[in-house]
């Protein structure tokens, strides 16, 4: 039974290329939408100022809160969460202040930023 969990099966890999597939055609299909870098990055300047701060505040959100900071909270304590709450404030700036105004500001990142 072991060894059979150590090992990927041909519907494992069928599964995986499938996956890969799937995401390409997605990828290919959605790609006449992005015609510049601008397109790309910024939506063609046609995103709202929400959603582009909504994205900012998910993207905080990464596999580290759900498995690093909950085993850091366990290892640690309740202190740990003033820690990781913390980050609220910064979240809450960068989205009721300052989205807007980078929104507003109609900035592209240029080639060298990347």
């Amino acid at each position: 039974m072991i060894d059979q969990i150590k090992q990927l099966n041909t519907l494992d890999y069928l599964v995986v290329v499938l996956y890969m597939v799937m995401l390409s055609g997605v990828g290919i299909d959605l790609a006449k939408f992005n015609k510049t870098v601008d397109d790309f990055f910024r939506g063609g300047g046609k995103t709202p100022w929400w959603i582009a701060g909504l994205s900012t505040f998910v993207s905080g959100f990464t596999a580290f809160m759900f498995v690093a900071a909950a085993g850091h909270t366990y290892k640690n304590g309740l202190s740990a969460v003033v820690l990781f709450t913390s980050a609220f404030w910064g979240y809450w700036l960068g989205y009721f202040v300052y989205a807007k105004k980078w929104r507003r500001a109609r900035l592209s990142l240029r080639r060298w930023s990347f």
